[in-house]
Protein backbone atom coordinates (compact mmCIF):
# COMPACT_ATOMS: atom_id res chain seq x y z
CA UNK A 1 0.00 0.00 0.00
CA UNK A 2 2.60 2.58 1.13
CA UNK A 3 4.70 1.46 -2.10
CA UNK A 4 1.38 2.06 -4.29
CA UNK A 5 1.21 5.56 -2.92
CA UNK A 6 4.99 6.41 -3.01
CA UNK A 7 4.71 5.30 -6.05
CA UNK A 8 1.78 7.76 -7.01
CA UNK A 9 3.49 10.95 -5.68
CA UNK A 10 6.50 10.35 -7.39
CA UNK A 11 4.40 9.64 -11.06
CA UNK A 12 2.89 13.07 -9.99
CA UNK A 13 6.20 15.02 -9.11
CA UNK A 14 7.69 13.90 -12.34
CA UNK A 15 4.48 15.28 -14.28
CA UNK A 16 4.98 18.50 -12.39
CA UNK A 17 8.46 18.48 -13.45
CA UNK A 18 7.09 18.72 -16.94
CA UNK A 19 4.68 21.82 -16.33
CA UNK A 20 5.70 23.50 -13.70
CA UNK A 21 8.67 25.98 -15.78
CA UNK A 22 6.03 26.77 -18.20
CA UNK A 23 3.45 27.76 -15.88
CA UNK A 24 6.23 29.91 -14.26
CA UNK A 25 6.72 31.45 -17.63
CA UNK A 26 3.03 32.60 -18.14
CA UNK A 27 3.06 34.22 -14.78
CA UNK A 28 6.34 35.97 -15.58
CA UNK A 29 4.74 37.10 -18.72
CA UNK A 30 1.38 38.07 -17.44
CA UNK A 31 3.48 40.44 -14.80
CA UNK A 32 5.80 41.80 -17.74
CA UNK A 33 2.90 42.51 -19.74
CA UNK A 34 0.26 43.78 -17.04
CA UNK A 35 3.46 46.04 -16.02
CA UNK A 36 3.75 47.73 -19.54
CA UNK A 37 0.49 48.55 -20.16
CA UNK A 38 0.10 50.35 -16.91
CA UNK A 39 2.99 53.12 -18.65
CA UNK A 40 0.56 53.41 -21.51
CA UNK A 41 -1.55 56.65 -20.75
CA UNK A 42 -4.38 57.74 -23.43
CA UNK A 43 -6.57 60.89 -22.67
CA UNK A 44 -10.26 61.29 -24.22
CA UNK A 45 -10.92 63.79 -27.23
CA UNK A 46 -12.22 66.41 -24.57
CA UNK A 47 -9.13 65.94 -21.35
CA UNK A 48 -5.25 67.27 -22.00
CA UNK A 49 -2.80 64.43 -21.38
CA UNK A 50 1.05 66.59 -20.50
CA UNK A 51 3.73 64.25 -20.39
CA UNK A 52 6.61 65.68 -17.73
CA UNK A 53 9.95 63.41 -17.46
CA UNK A 54 12.87 65.14 -15.35
CA UNK A 55 11.21 68.68 -14.96
CA UNK A 56 10.72 69.34 -19.29
CA UNK A 57 7.63 68.81 -21.07
CA UNK A 58 7.83 65.93 -23.60
CA UNK A 59 4.31 66.11 -25.19
CA UNK A 60 0.97 67.71 -24.60
CA UNK A 61 -2.50 67.53 -26.25
CA UNK A 62 -5.99 67.01 -26.68
CA UNK A 63 -6.76 62.88 -27.22
CA UNK A 64 -3.06 62.16 -26.38
CA UNK A 65 -1.64 59.05 -25.75
CA UNK A 66 1.90 57.87 -24.71
CA UNK A 67 4.22 55.78 -22.78
CA UNK A 68 5.36 56.91 -19.79
CA UNK A 69 9.05 55.79 -18.46
CA UNK A 70 9.79 55.42 -14.83
CA UNK A 71 9.68 58.74 -13.14
CA UNK A 72 7.93 60.72 -15.51
CA UNK A 73 4.55 62.41 -14.90
CA UNK A 74 1.40 62.49 -16.75
CA UNK A 75 -1.32 65.03 -15.93
CA UNK A 76 -4.81 65.21 -17.07
CA UNK A 77 -7.13 67.48 -17.18
CA UNK A 78 -10.68 68.27 -18.71
CA UNK A 79 -11.40 70.87 -21.87
CA UNK A 80 -13.99 71.71 -23.65
CA UNK A 81 -13.39 72.72 -27.91
CA UNK A 82 -16.10 74.79 -29.65
CA UNK A 83 -16.43 74.90 -33.07
CA UNK A 84 -17.68 78.36 -35.02
CA UNK A 85 -17.99 78.22 -38.61
CA UNK A 86 -18.24 81.66 -40.32
CA UNK A 87 -18.87 83.35 -44.08
CA UNK A 88 -17.28 86.77 -45.10
CA UNK A 89 -18.94 88.13 -48.51
CA UNK A 90 -17.42 91.31 -50.74
CA UNK A 91 -18.15 93.03 -53.86
CA UNK A 92 -14.78 94.78 -55.23
CA UNK A 93 -14.25 97.82 -57.38
CA UNK A 94 -15.17 95.25 -60.39
CA UNK A 95 -18.29 94.12 -59.13
CA UNK A 96 -17.25 90.78 -58.63
CA UNK A 97 -18.28 88.94 -55.72
CA UNK A 98 -15.98 87.34 -53.39
CA UNK A 99 -16.84 85.08 -50.72
CA UNK A 100 -14.84 83.08 -47.96
CA UNK A 101 -16.21 80.47 -45.31
CA UNK A 102 -14.26 78.87 -42.88
CA UNK A 103 -14.15 76.96 -39.52
CA UNK A 104 -12.46 78.05 -35.95
CA UNK A 105 -11.38 76.00 -33.05
CA UNK A 106 -11.37 77.11 -29.60
CA UNK A 107 -10.18 75.19 -26.54
CA UNK A 108 -10.34 75.46 -23.04
CA UNK A 109 -9.39 74.22 -20.18
CA UNK A 110 -11.93 73.31 -17.16
CA UNK A 111 -9.85 74.44 -13.68
CA UNK A 112 -10.05 72.83 -10.44
CA UNK A 113 -10.79 69.15 -11.76
CA UNK A 114 -7.02 68.05 -12.65
CA UNK A 115 -5.62 64.10 -12.18
CA UNK A 116 -2.38 63.89 -11.55
CA UNK A 117 -0.72 59.72 -12.34
CA UNK A 118 3.37 60.17 -11.04
CA UNK A 119 5.49 57.21 -11.21
CA UNK A 120 7.26 56.08 -8.65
Amino acid sequence: MLDQVAATATLALSRADAWLPHVAALITLFVVAKLLLSRWHTSLPNEWLMYLYNGSLIQAGVGESCFCQPGGVIVKFPSTMQEVNFTASQATRQRAGVAVSGKAYSFSVISGLSTINGAL
